[in-house]
């Protein structure tokens, strides 16, 4: 089992969420889905219980905060990696993260043999001269086990973060997620954390960034075909 794992501002929630949830269950079975919101909206609170009314059955757990700053941007975008010990702790499985914005167009099951014994998962591009290090790494998907060497490398990223995300935007903090990412892949190695190159595994082109939505009714007749709707789980919420 593996858990599903994007965050959002409330805004990009409200506009992206209910498709992201319906490729996950659609791919994915009843694999877990939590969703970490930042600076959750009225409207985004809406979209939530109308997300868990269409999917009665589905495992969607949520955790929230309140955040003041004046640049949000990067904080945006590494979120979910920030969030990932929390909910790595709270599931006690494994966790895969993926943009909110994206389409998962594949099953990731099928890739947990692949990553066994591996405590990251990175998809990781062969370095070209002529660009930055830190654009090897994709944040768009990537994988984490819950044992302490998974737990080590999100420190690092929160480390990198930290030290230097500027919440007054003074400094240009976008794609401040690759860095971080790339700064704990960098330590791997020394603090002997495995990590696997998703390329050559089942989670290799999971998701579409460009994919359109496909037609709501249409997707929703063919996920509750799949499920019957008194198959209700449990979730899991904490702020």
């Amino acid at each position: 089992r593996v858990v599903i794992l994007s965050a959002a501002d409330g805004r990009y929630f409200s506009r992206f969420a209910p498709r992201f949830v319906a490729s996950a269950l659609d791919q994915c079975g009843d694999a877990p889905i939590h969703m970490h919101v930042v600076n959750p909206t009225t409207e985004s609170k809406t979209v939530l219980d109308e997300i868990r009314q269409q999917f009665p059955w589905a495992r969607i757990g949520t955790s929230r905060e309140v955040v003041d700053h004046v640049a949000p941007r990067p904080y945006y975008a590494t979120a979910r990696f920030l969030a990932a010990p929390e909910v790595l702790a709270a599931y006690e499985l494994p966790v895969i993260t993926v943009d909110i914005d994206a389409t998962i167009i594949k099953s990731a099951l099928p890739a947990l043999n692949d990553l066994a014994g591996y405590d990251v998962g990175l998809m990781v591009r062969p370095r070209s001269r002529l660009a930055y290090p830190w654009t090897r790494v994709s944040a768009t998907v990537a994988y984490f086990s819950p044992f302490a060497s998974g737990f080590k490398f999100l420190f690092d990223v929160g480390t990198y973060f930290w030290d230097g995300y500027d919440p007054s935007g003074k400094i240009d903090g976008w794609r401040i997620d690759q860095n971080a990412l790339h700064y704990a892949l960098g330590c791997a190695a020394s603090a002997s954390v495995r990590v696997r190159d998703l390329s050559s595994t089942a989670l290799d082109s999971l998701v579409d960034v460009n994919k359109p939505a496909e037609g709501k009714a249409e997707l929703l007749q063919r996920i509750v075909a799949k499920r019957p709707s008194g198959d209700v789980q449990g979730v899991r919420s904490f702020s």
